[in-house]
């Protein structure tokens, strides 16, 4: 184990630190899960397995390693865990929703080509729906 030191970072390379430990956390985390399953298969996308057991096998020890790593670099430079409520990771995940929908109405999209007036509508009116449902998660 590292000995832990004085912190001598500035505040704003305290905080970059502590998001690319989050992002590695989080990448190890998604790679052990998805060596873990033979395959996946979601409405919006489907993970074939392509890995043999040998490079399954590597590959999770790999992920276990980079975790063991990214504890030490954690301790050596003081950086505690941040803590999240239900409702700040809800209330994220929405507002991308929410924004990556608007961002898709046809009326935004002119940079993407003409599309006939009934696609517009179509997809607009799917825009609507998937707005409406996101909205029954505030009440």
């Amino acid at each position: 184990m590292m000995t832990k030191r004085e912190p001598k970072l500035p505040e704003n390379y305290h905080r970059v630190l502590k998001v690319l430990a989050q992002h590695i956390e989080e990448a190890a985390e998604e790679i052990i899960v998805l060596m873990r399953r033979d395959e996946r298969e979601a409405i919006t996308s489907k993970v074939q397995a392509s890995y043999t057991r040998e490079e399954r096998a590597r590959a999770l020890q790999a992920a276990e390693k980079l975790k063991a790593k990214l504890s030490q670099f954690v301790d050596a430079f003081h950086l505690e865990k941040q803590t999240f409520t239900e409702d700040q990771i809800m209330h994220a995940k929405l507002t991308l929703l929410w924004t990556l929908l608007e961002d898709t109405r046809s009326r935004n999209l002119v940079g993407y080509g003409r599309i006939p007036l009934t696609l517009q509508k179509e997809i607009d009116s799917w825009i609507e729906d998937f707005l409406r449902v996101l909205n029954e998660f505030r009440t």
